[in-house]
């Protein structure tokens, strides 16, 4: 496969994802034939650290790692966060009028950051 200027990888075939509607936003993966890497089918991959437990100690603490196994990376703002500083958002697909959700940190919910997030394809519930 040649690369020219220009285009990605996307654009050639070589990423195996298909293009459709994101479900919810996470990070689990499968095997992947083509390039070999990956996790375990159904598995999640830990985030390193939470970005809102970093700025508090105690709550650091108390969540500890098991909240970090269960964490996944804002699709906002793209930081790491555990389970615990997540909070569901929902939305209705202008093209299909489907119902969807995604968790993001409880910073960019609260200051409504997800109302920018697509706003040409999805319709903002929450």
């Amino acid at each position: 496969m040649v690369l020219r200027a220009g285009f990605d990888a996307i654009t050639l075939g070589a990423c195996h994802m298909p293009l459709e509607e994101p479900g919810e936003l996470s990070i689990i993966a499968g095997r992947d034939a083509q390039c070999g890497a990956g996790i375990e089918q159904g598995q999640r991959m830990p985030v390193p650290y939470c970005h809102i437990c970093e700025q508090n100690e105690l709550e650091k603490r108390q969540y500890g790692e098991a909240s970090l196994a269960q964490g996944d990376y804002c699709p906002i703002c793209y930081r790491p966060t555990c389970r615990y500083h997540m909070g569901r958002v929902r939305w209705r697909w202008k093209a299909t009028g489907r119902l969807d959700s995604a968790l993001i940190c409880i910073e960019c919910k609260n200051a409504y950051r997800h109302r920018e997030w697509d706003t040409y394809n999805r319709d903002w519930i929450s």
